[in-house]
């Protein structure tokens, strides 16, 4: 013997499949925007890049100790200005 669904169960059902549906489209829609946002921000920032590279504002280092004195110098620099 099965238990059988009043109108109440089958309307509660009925509520829970269209919430979960529901969620499920929602979060299909907000990957798809996230991504496309990701998509956009990675190209702005591409571009700046080629911008800098073309404008002759890159900087290249000989090794890893030459670019630690760099970041070394920058923030002295910046701790300095804020004495």
């Amino acid at each position: 013997m099965g238990i059988e669904k009043t109108g109440t169960d089958s309307m509660t059902s009925i509520a829970s499949t269209i919430g979960r549906r529901m969620r499920r489209g929602y979060a299909t829609h907000y990957s798809r925007h996230a991504s496309l946002s990701l998509a956009e921000a990675l190209r702005d920032a591409a571009q700046v890049g080629i911008a800098d590279v073309r404008a002759g504002r890159v900087q290249g280092f000989g090794s890893p100790f030459e670019l630690d004195q760099h970041f070394d110098a920058i923030a002295e620099s910046a701790i300095a200005s804020v004495r």
